[in-house]
This record gives C-alpha cells, structure tokens and sequence, in this order.
C-alpha cells in the first residue's frame, strides 16, 4: 500500500489541488515579472555584446567548455543562455531570435580556438503548418490573380517608369531650375 502525499499541514494533497485556477494569473499586480519590464537591450547588437562579455570571462569559457566536452549541443547552449537572457528581462523575444545564429557562431569559433570537440545541434527546421501555410498563400495569390484578370492597359501602368538622364527636346526644352544652394549666392 502506497502512503498518500499530505501538505505540511497534514491535508491529503491531490494533483487537482495543485491545478491554477482560470484567471488566477491575473489577480497579481502587473510588472511584477521581468518580462513584464521593457527590456535592458532593444538593439541585438548590445544584448548579444553582453552576453559575449560573460562568456568571454575564464569562468565562463570554464563553464561552457565543460557543457560542451560533456556532450551538450551548441543549439541547445544557445536556447537556453537565450531564455536566460529573456527571462531576466535583458531583451524581448524578437531580439531574442535575432542573436541567436551570431552567438552560436560565436561558440563554435571558442571551441575550435581552444580544441574543444563539440556538437553542433540541429536548428529546428519548418515544420509541415509553416510549410502548408506558405502553399496556402501561394494558392491564394494563384486564385486572385484568376479572379481578377489583368487588362492589358493595366499591366502597362505597373511598370516601372524609368527615369532617363536625356534632355527634353523641342518643345519640351526649358531651362533647369536652380535651388538656392546650387546659385552659390550664400
């Protein structure tokens, strides 16, 4: 017979005691988490200077050496130092996915100088609703253009006007505007 988990107080505990209540999220002040914050980088060139700063220190090099000769993926090192980063508040997500190839570049060039073997990790590739997403657009743009035929004078006025170099001639021949600062009169 197994003993049933109690909470400290002595009550039997059951997973539903342990289930958030709808809406239970929105009964704390708000701003209260980091991410709640604006973020200490907006620009991914500070946020990713930063996090190189940190593994650049011999402690840090120690430590990410270490991840990588016991068989820790540069993908994943880079996932989680990111969501790290995140979770602090040092930057938003979308700057988030900006520096991620660029740090683990920045790894890979680490390991190779101090002779570390490593193993990259595999970037997650589309997935199949990414890709059916992407056909579902093309299709949709195939359809419109069906419904919507193109008359041959409106295909002429979506090209591009160049612009030529060539002075006007004959009646069209008139002399050049001058602007203040062309005239040198300053």
């Amino acid at each position: 017979m197994q003993k049933q988990d109690t909470f400290p107080s002595g009550k039997p505990y059951t997973p539903i005691d342990s289930v958030a209540v709808p809406g239970q999220s929105l009964t704390r002040p708000k701003g209260e988490y980091n991410w709640e914050q604006p973020p200490q980088h907006a620009n991914p060139n500070s946020a990713i200077a930063e996090i190189m700063d940190k593994i650049s220190t011999p402690k840090g090099m120690g430590r990410m050496f270490a991840l990588l000769e016991n068989g820790i993926t540069v993908v994943t090192m880079v996932d989680a130092m990111v969501l790290s980063g995140f979770a602090q508040g040092k930057f938003n997500p979308n700057v988030a996915e900006l520096i991620k190839p660029d740090l683990r570049e920045f790894i890979m060039l680490l390991a190779d100088k101090a002779e570390i073997k490593y193993k990259k990790g595999v970037v997650k590739p589309k997935d199949n609703f990414d890709k059916t997403l992407e056909e579902l657009q093309n299709k949709k743009g195939e359809i419109e253009d069906m419904m919507n035929p193109k008359e041959p004078a409106d295909v002429s006025d979506e090209e591009p006007i160049e612009d030529s170099n060539e002075e006007p001639k004959g009646l069209m021949l008139r002399d050049k505007p001058e602007s203040l600062m062309e005239r040198g009169d300053m």
